[in-house]
């Protein structure tokens, strides 16, 4: 009973949570294991072997993190994840814009990314640039109900993709 007392189980998140759970000793708190660098945190040591002669050494050694910040953190002052490139955010920058895009081709709400006003606002006109320019798939319309799919907005797929745009990710949106 005193064992059990003494351990806080944390379930293994994804397939095999239901069916398994690690134990961790009374160190650690809940705060603590929510942390991104728990290295430290769990008490983690290598184990090493020395044998010479008749005498054997087992030491426990603190592993010391292969990258000390492995999370970036946001520098912004809001705190707005995008502040930090405001500047440097183009409608060709892909990658970074399917983030803020649902599965069904929507911008997703500011307090789901958490980016401040000014830059939900330019999120919106570099998509819509990036979708003209033909860098993002256009998902297809939402279908009214009585109407037949083969002759709703067939030319959905067949805009032209020679589409260039200066630089004016930069404006301000007031």
């Amino acid at each position: 009973m005193a064992a059990s007392m003494n351990t806080l189980k944390i379930p293994i998140s994804g397939y095999l949570s239901r069916y398994s759970t690690y134990a961790y000793s009374t160190f650690m708190d809940k705060s603590q294991a929510r942390k991104f660098g728990t290295t430290c945190l769990l008490r983690i040591k290598k184990i090493e072997v020395e044998t010479k002669e008749k005498l054997t050494v087992i030491e426990g050694k603190k592993i010391i993190p292969e990258k000390q910040y492995k999370v970036r953190t946001i520098k912004a002052p809001s705190g707005c994840p995008l502040c930090e490139f405001q500047d440097k955010l183009t409608y060709r920058d892909v990658l970074i814009l399917q983030q803020f895009l649902s599965p069904d081709g929507q911008i997703l709400p500011r307090h789901v990314t958490g980016v401040c006003f000014t830059m939900q606002w330019k999120l919106a006109n570099i998509l819509y640039q990036s979708y003209s320019a033909g860098l993002l798939p256009k998902y297809k319309p939402i279908l009214p109900v009585n109407e037949d799919p083969a002759t709703y907005d067939k030319n959905y797929k067949w805009r032209k993709n020679n589409v260039y745009f200066d630089d004016f990710s930069i404006e301000n949106p007031l």
